[in-house]
């Protein structure tokens, strides 16, 4: 559970980043300094800062769902090939605890997703 909250966690302060950012491009936009701004310069800080991180542990998250995925067929296989009914059911609990980690990413991976569209 503690990966989950501090995966929660990165999802909010990320949101946050970005509507900061999105808001601090916007009122630079609306004021009478933005000919003296570079946009370009701020742009690649922004990709740079808050982007690239975002995009990596957007990637490690999708990552670790496909070991999940690929875990789940193999304990489904063990389960399958084992006889005796008394080893079947640690590796059932096991494919729960699977599901219940995937259930999470899932609904993670949107949020950074949007974050990150948010840049765009």
């Amino acid at each position: 559970m503690k990966i989950n909250e501090g995966i929660d966690e990165i999802n909010r302060s990320a949101n946050r980043v970005v509507d900061d950012v999105v808001e601090l491009k916007k009122t630079i936009e609306d004021s009478r300094y933005k000919d003296m701004f570079s946009f370009t310069v701020y742009n690649g800080w922004i990709k740079k800062q808050v982007s690239e991180p975002l995009q990596n542990i957007l990637r490690l998250l999708e990552k670790n769902k496909e070991l999940l995925s690929e875990t789940d067929k193999e304990i489904q296989k063990q389960i399958e090939n084992t006889p005796q009914v008394e080893l079947k059911s640690p590796l059932e609990l096991q494919i729960k605890r699977i599901h219940m980690q995937k259930r999470d990413i899932e609904r993670f991976i949107p949020m950074l997703q949007a974050a990150l569209e948010k840049l765009q």
